[in-house]
């Protein structure tokens, strides 16, 4: 699903710079849609290499407990999150 996400956010990129006559209103539109598909991109919570249950959101940096079995998104930005190998994190 990540990846549908990512061909989605790439594409509305190419159409925001290559769009003739595309009025500031109408950036501000793709540049909203894009900050929130990619919110939807799966991404590893940063590990704390200290304290193996504790891990920081990537995009805000809140700390996470990250063996939540809930945790799926950041509760401070909305992030996507996943502890599986998949992601984009680290």
């Amino acid at each position: 699903m990540s990846e549908n996400y990512k061909d989605a956010v790439d594409t509305l990129k190419y159409c925001r710079e290559h769009l003739g006559n595309i009025t500031l209103e109408h950036k501000e539109t793709y540049d909203l849609a894009i900050k929130a598909l990619e919110k939807q991109i799966l991404k590893k919570p940063i590990r704390n290499k200290r304290i193996k249950e504790i891990g920081k959101c990537p995009i805000c940096k809140t700390e996470l407990y990250i063996y939540d079995e809930d945790l799926h998104y950041c509760p401070t930005c909305g992030q996507a999150l996943t502890l599986d190998s998949g992601g984009d994190g680290e």
